[in-house]
């Protein structure tokens, strides 16, 4: 009996369930019980606001940061600083900005097991997949743990717009964690949904 399903993920989109998930959408990645909403910025050369490093700032301080730079002195070129009689220049870098979110997004606190995937897309490859979860904190760039699991296409619908594959685990996924991880799902392909019981 599925209890939970997760809302198709259209990784080729930028806003999904009410959130940015650009910062996870290029590496296929789904986010569980994540906390924060995340943005994503373009810094420049002359940006008006300071760079703020995702992924080297404590967790306590993700939605608590300044962003203004201010230039006192508009005359001094000071790379540092906001020219206001300057454009904003070139493209340094994108940023990722956590802001505290109302909703936990995907919250899965209770023990579930990963029943099954369908996947939308036009291939006709069938072979096994790999499934990677992933346990961290939400700006650690390295896992603390990572499991690896196998799928099995089971069943396949053909339509006119694409190949609708059922996908089951060849061992049982228990998830027993509480915190925020991820699901890598991109050997997957750009339209994936995850049934939970």
């Amino acid at each position: 009996m599925i209890i939970y399903k997760l809302k198709c993920f259209y990784f080729d989109s930028i806003n999904v369930s009410g959130y940015d998930l650009k910062p996870y959408k290029y590496d296929k990645i789904i986010p569980f019980n994540l906390e924060y909403k995340l943005y994503t910025i373009d810094y420049y050369t002359n940006s008006p606001y300071n760079f703020y490093d995702f992924y080297n700032t404590e967790i306590k301080k993700l939605d608590c940061f300044t962003m203004k730079k201010i230039n006192t002195n508009p005359r001094v070129n000071n790379p540092n600083l906001y020219n206001i009689n300057k454009d904003i220049g070139n493209k340094v870098t994108t940023m990722i900005l956590p802001y505290k979110s109302d909703v936990i997004i995907n919250e899965l606190k209770s023990k579930y097991k990963l029943a099954y995937i369908y996947t939308y897309n036009n291939t006709d490859e069938y072979v096994e997949k790999e499934l990677f979860i992933n346990y961290r904190l939400i700006n650690q760039q390295k896992d603390i743990k990572s499991d690896k699991f196998y799928f099995i296409a089971y069943e396949v619908i053909q339509s006119n717009l694409y190949n609708i594959i059922k996908w089951i685990p060849v061992l049982e996924i228990k998830i027993e964690y509480n915190k925020y991880f991820e699901i890598d799902v991109s050997e997957f392909g750009d339209k994936v949904e995850l049934y939970f019981e």
